[in-house]
C-alpha cells in the first residue's frame, strides 16, 4: 500500500559531527536536555541509560546500540542507516517524522511505543516487540518482522506493511482492515479472531489463512 508520510526534518549540512557518541548519548541520558543536531557515524555505545533522553534532528549511520536500555526516549526528526539497535529495551519510547533503514531491531522491546510519520524499510526485526503500540502514519517497508509482537495495536491514522517478513507474528487485537498483504509472507500469523476482516490477500494466503482459522477447505 502506497502512504504518503513526513520526512524527517534534517538539514545535514548544518549537523554538528565533532563529539564521539558515547560522550553525547550520556548527556542525553542524564538529564542534560536534548541532544539536537548532530550526526554520528560508526560508531558505538554500551552500558549506557538512555531511559527519558531526547533526540532531535539526529542522524547515525552505522552505529551500534544493540541492548542499551531507552525506555520512554523520544527521537524526533531524526535518520537511523544501517544501526545495529538488537535487543534494546524501549517500552514507551516515541517517534515523530523518524526514518530507520538497513537497520537491526531483532528481539528490541518497543512495547507501548508511538510511532508517528515513521518509516521501516529494509530492518530486521525479527522477535521484536510492538505491542500496544498507537500508530500513525506507519510503514515498514520489505522488513523482516517473523516472529515479531505487533499486538493490540491503536490505530489513529494509517500504517501498511509492504514486502514484509510476517510469518509467525502476532497481529491480535490488531485490526488489519484495509491493509494489502498480498506482497507479504503472512504464514502462522497469530490472530484472536476478525483482525483480518476488510484486508487483502491472495487466494494461496486466503488457504493458508482458512486452515490457521480452523475453516477445512474441500
Amino acid at each position: 500500500m502506497a502512504m504518503t508520510i513526513q520526512p524527517p526534518r534534517l538539514d545535514t549540512a548544518r549537523l554538528e559531527r565533532d563529539i564521539p557518541l558515547a560522550e553525547a548519548l550520556a548527556m542525553a541520558g542524564g538529564g542534560g536536555g536534548a541532544l539536537e543536531g548532530y550526526a554520528f557515524s560508526g560508531q558505538q555505545a554500551a552500558g549506557l541509560s538512555l531511559e527519558g533522553a531526547e533526540l532531535r534532528g539526529c542522524l547515525l549511520t552505522g552505529c551500534r546500540l544493540a541492548g542499551l536500555r531507552m525506555d520512554r526516549i523520544y527521537l524526533r526528526d531524526c535518520v537511523l542507516k544501517g544501526c545495529d539497535l538488537s535487543g534494546v529495551h524501549a517500552l514507551d519510547a516515541a517517534l515523530r517524522r523518524c526514518e530507520l533503514r538497513d537497520c537491526k531491531l531483532s528481539g528490541a522491546n518497543f512495547t507501548g511505543c508511538v510511532l508517528e510519520e515513521v518509516r521501516f524499510a529494509d530492518c530486521v526485526a525479527e522477535q521484536a516487540a510492538f505491542a500496544e503500540a498507537s500508530v500513525r502514519g506507519v510503514s515498514f517497508e520489505n522488513c523482516r518482522l517473523a516472529g515479531a509482537e505487533l499486538s493490540a495495536w491503536r490505530a489513529r491514522g494509517s500504517f501498511a506493511f509492504a514486502g514484509c517478513d510476517l510469518r509467525g507474528a502476532n497481529f491480535s487485537r490488531t485490526a488489519l482492515k484495509g491493509q494489502d498483504l498480498t506482497g507479504c509472507e503472512i504464514e502462522g500469523i497469530a490472530l484472536a479472531g476478525g483482525e483480518l476482516r476488510g484486508a487483502k490477500v491472495t487466494a494461496l494466503q486466503a488457504c493458508e489463512l482458512a486452515r490457521l482459522l480452523g475453516v477445512e477447505i474441500v
